[in-house]
């Protein structure tokens, strides 16, 4: 311990020693802040990407269930008109009254 204190006065005795500290210990404050930094805004990158990402799910249920309640006629004739074709190449699709 004495030996430790020794060693802190003859450095804090040397100019240039305590300049070096200094700068290291300037050095290792800005650091910290800006590790800081990044990682308070990469938390807020990820949560903003999660909501994304949870909201689109969200939407992509809700697509599917409705997909999945049209006929096949419907489906088809809906997936034709978007393309902007003609829906008769779906009639074979359509259910007869009796069915």
């Amino acid at each position: 311990m004495i030996a430790a204190l020794e060693v802190a006065r003859r450095v804090l005795g040397n100019k240039y020693a305590v300049g070096a500290l200094l700068v290291i210990a300037a050095g290792v404050a800005v650091w910290t802040y800006g590790n800081i930094r990044w990682s308070a805004g990469y938390d807020a990158y990820e949560q903003k990407t999660g909501k994304a990402a949870a909201e689109a799910e969200r939407a992509r249920i809700k697509d599917d269930s409705e997909l999945q309640a049209l006929s096949d006629y419907d489906l088809c004739a809906r997936y034709l008109r978007a393309r902007g074709l003609s829906v008769a190449a779906c009639t074979e699709l359509r259910r007869l009254p009796g069915e």
